[in-house]
């Protein structure tokens, strides 16, 4: 490198601490599976039967990774179920009084009202749903390569006690 020039390594700054330096907000991080399922919960509280109908259809309670989060969701599709609409605060304290303790009913209505506190775009409820469809696509498809792996390395006893083996 000749005197007087600076090479290109030197003189690029990174994306962020322009940034920082023009006192913009940082870019959002990539969701993962529980900020996705927090999206979908607060679209759908306080009371939006028509997100609520959309994720019904496409979705399970084991979309959810979070306890609480996948309970909640458990506990919307049995009201909805039962009545056509999406429960209430005021049911859900009903549904957990005497059935959980206190610590953990105060949990779930404690989410129950960030959730329906919490404003979400319909653009954004929708690509969350889609997400937690293919984040759980993706673990399934993890599982069943580990498996696989495992039944061809090792072998593997399934639940009914028969061995699996690959290569024998």
């Amino acid at each position: 490198m000749r005197r007087g020039r600076t090479s290109w390594s030197s003189s690029l700054v990174s994306a962020a601490s322009v940034r920082t330096a023009l006192c913009l907000p940082s870019l959002p991080s990539v969701a993962d599976a529980r900020e996705h399922a927090e999206v979908v919960l607060s679209g759908i509280l306080p009371a939006r039967k028509d997100l609520l109908d959309k994720a019904l259809l496409r979705l399970t309670p084991d979309h959810f990774p979070d306890k609480t989060q996948r309970n909640l969701f458990t506990f919307l599709e049995r009201y909805a179920d039962q009545t056509g609409s999406v429960l209430p605060l005021k049911h859900l304290e009903d549904m957990l009084r005497g059935r959980v303790s206190a610590g953990q009913s105060e949990l779930f209505t404690e989410s129950y009202a960030l959730y329906a506190e919490t404003p979400v775009d319909d653009a954004d409820f929708h690509w969350s749903v889609e997400q937690l469809r293919e984040l759980l696509a993706e673990k399934a498809t993890g599982t069943a390569l580990s498996t696989a792996m495992e039944i061809l390395r090792t072998g593997r006893t399934d639940d009914t006690g028969e061995t699996e083996k690959g290569h024998a």
